[in-house]
């Protein structure tokens, strides 16, 4: 759900950040790929150095962010390999 502008400062105290997380080895082996999202709160309280390694799409490795169908914002090194 989405803040509305007027109370954006006010959440901004009670929101945190995301980062120094890997995902590895995950694969989609049957249906459709989907988007993934990485949304921080806003520049402070971003997501940021995150890792996905070894994603796998019907057995296609995937390597750029690109590939992987990821929507970012408010994020910081977000990388794929």
């Amino acid at each position: 759900m989405m803040v509305p502008a007027d109370k954006k400062e006010y959440h901004a105290a009670y929101r945190g950040k995301i980062s120094n997380v890997i995902f590895r080895n995950i694969s989609i082996v049957d249906g459709l790929f989907p988007y993934s999202v990485f949304y921080g709160f806003d520049k402070n309280k971003n997501v940021s150095n995150i890792t996905i390694e070894n994603l796998k799409v019907h057995g296609k490795k995937i390597t750029s962010l690109k590939d992987a169908k990821i929507y970012m914002e408010h994020t910081n090194n977000i990388t794929s390999r």
